[in-house]
């Protein structure tokens, strides 16, 4: 498998930005100048005051968020995972297709201006539009990609689109009562012979944490769920969620800006792209409380707070052959 990296924003700048925001992420180009100079080719993440530079090792895989396109480092130049087949042959055995071939609806098309619409043959599908067939395994990342796609819902009543304070989103018990988060995303498109192996949600940790919440995530039991609307009339608790639910009962301290992941949801995302009208515009998840004690809590980082920031989805799908 390809050793998968946080995303980063750019590739191309060789000059540190003016006012970067903590966390954000970036492969520095060549000829770096400023805090950058000398470390061309690694990746650079602002930590709130200076710069830290991690150097990339051979199989480093990441999302570069300005191209929509998934590059690896092939042990001397990050190269992109292309539709075509022609990325380094470092990679070329793990090559994993960001070029979904479901199209967004007119009203989402503004919130995916910047990746254009997507284009050129699925190596891993039939070219029949229609029908389309999942060839090999391939390892895919999808990502929260506009604010109103995430937010937190408290005590199944209130819903906050840009998380309850400093673009943070709570879930489990805050003291007063449960607290619940919800994500989308766009894009999922998925073959119908496909089946989900491995699904893990990833959220990067807000504040350094000593908590131990019990959580349980479920999918919203919709074909093509809708964005979460401002004014909470189709918050989480409002919608079908799945019969399937995986339990995830943090036993672990928290570390500011430090990713987690949910244990294997693989299920959830079944039961979701079995559903008869599924037509893979789209998939919604949610984070619940499950009977955590109170002041057992977690905050994670809203999409507000920075692109980089946002919910992950990490799918293994594989042909489903009999």
């Amino acid at each position: 498998m390809l050793d998968w990296q946080d995303s980063v924003l750019d590739k191309d700048l060789n000059t540190p930005p003016g006012s970067p925001v903590e966390g954000n992420r970036y492969i520095v180009a060549a000829s770096a100048t400023g805090a950058w100079t000398g470390q061309e080719g690694k990746i650079a993440e602002y930590n709130g005051s200076v710069w830290k530079f991690t150097a990339p090792n051979e199989g480093f895989a990441c999302w570069i968020e300005d191209e929509n396109k998934i590059y690896a480092f092939n042990g001397s130049a990050w190269v992109a995972i292309d539709p075509t087949g022609a990325a380094s042959a470092a990679v070329a055995s793990h090559e994993s297709s960001h070029n979904h071939a479901n199209l967004p609806t007119t009203n989402e098309k503004s919130a995916l201006a910047s990746t254009g619409t997507p284009s050129g043959a699925n190596p891993y599908a039939t070219k029949d539009y229609a029908d389309q067939k999942l060839e090999r395994v391939i390892l895919t990342k999808l990502k929260v990609i506009r604010n109103s796609d995430d937010g937190e819902e408290d005590y199944d009543t209130s819903w906050y689109p840009n998380g309850f304070g400093s673009s943070q989103i709570t879930v489990g018990n805050d003291n007063t009562g449960s607290c619940d988060a919800g994500f989308r995303f766009l894009r999922a498109f998925i073959p119908n012979n496909a089946k989900i192996t491995n699904a893990v949600l990833r959220v990067r940790a807000a504040v350094n944490s000593t908590k131990r919440p019990t959580l349980k995530v479920k999918g919203i039991l919709q074909a093509g769920p809708n964005t979460f609307a401002g004014d909470g009339s189709d918050r989480p608790s409002t919608r079908a969620k799945t019969t399937a639910a995986v339990d995830w009962d943090i036993a672990e301290d928290w570390v500011l800006n430090t990713w987690y992941q949910t244990p294997n949801i693989a299920s959830v995302i079944n039961e979701l792209i079995q559903q008869a009208e599924f037509a893979g515009k789209s998939l919604a998840l949610t984070i619940e409380d499950d009977g955590s004690p109170a002041n057992q809590y977690e905050n994670i980082w809203d999409f507000n707070s920075a692109a980089a920031n946002a919910a992950e989805l990490i799918l293994t799908l594989e042909p489903n052959v009999p």
